[in-house]
């Protein structure tokens, strides 16, 4: 479905982000994000030769776990220590290739070159506008020449974003906006935005989303700064 609902003037969007107790998330229910894999993510991972892939904002490790079925090693992190063992729990009950450790994104370094596959699904909202672009720097410097991003994240379409009391701990984006944010040497292939139905976690719900697919160029491709 397109996103249809009417846009915050751009000052109006600009939130810092407060911190939110995960910990107390997490303890409240036994699956906080659901189980199953991002629809798109499942689409895009049927193109894609098994390698080493990072989940980044892991979770309880849904995404994580279809990259595994799908013959990906996957490393993960995430900020709350009760998610990290969920999904390390869980991968080893089902001997799977997944490892996930505590991380703040914000703060997080990879090897460059490392990962042929870099998912951040619904974790960029949580990072402040002005912390984005070095987050997308370090994203991008961890790909292999070739690698993929996927990213999902909330736009400012979403009901939350008009709000008379939008949520303080969500950055929203323009999807011009954020597209203009990417490192140089990942070629979008794919850049959308629609409104769409939650049926993961709590009641039906609905979500301003944007969906990013890059592939970071090779060497011959990249333009000199």
């Amino acid at each position: 479905m397109a996103c249809k609902i009417e846009r915050r003037a751009p000052e109006q969007a600009v939130q810092v982000p407060s911190q939110i107790d995960w910990s107390e998330v997490y303890l409240a229910k036994s699956s906080v994000w659901g189980t199953r894999a991002d629809e798109l993510l499942q689409q895009l991972t049927l193109t894609l030769k098994p390698g080493l892939a990072l989940d980044l904002g892991i979770g309880e490790g849904r995404n994580a776990a279809l990259l595994a079925l799908h013959g990906h090693s996957v490393e993960g992190i995430d900020l709350e220590p009760l998610a990290v063992k969920r999904v390390n729990d869980f991968a080893k009950s089902g001997s799977m290739d997944i490892s996930a450790q505590v991380a703040d994104l914000r703060t997080a370094r990879f090897l460059p070159d490392r990962y042929n596959l870099v998912v951040a699904s619904n974790v960029l909202q949580f990072i402040p506008h002005n912390e984005i672009p070095a987050v997308l720097t370090v994203i991008v410097n961890a790909l292999q020449p070739h690698g993929v991003f996927f990213a999902r994240l909330f736009s400012d379409c979403d009901p939350g974003a008009s709000s008379s009391l939008p949520r303080q701990d969500i950055c929203y984006w323009n999807l011009e906006r954020f597209t203009s944010l990417l490192p140089r040497e990942l070629e979008v292939t794919l850049a959308t935005e629609e409104l769409e139905l939650d049926l993961q976690h709590g009641e039906p719900h609905y979500h301003g989303m944007i969906t990013i697919v890059g592939r970071k160029k090779g060497d011959l491709e990249r333009v000199p700064s």
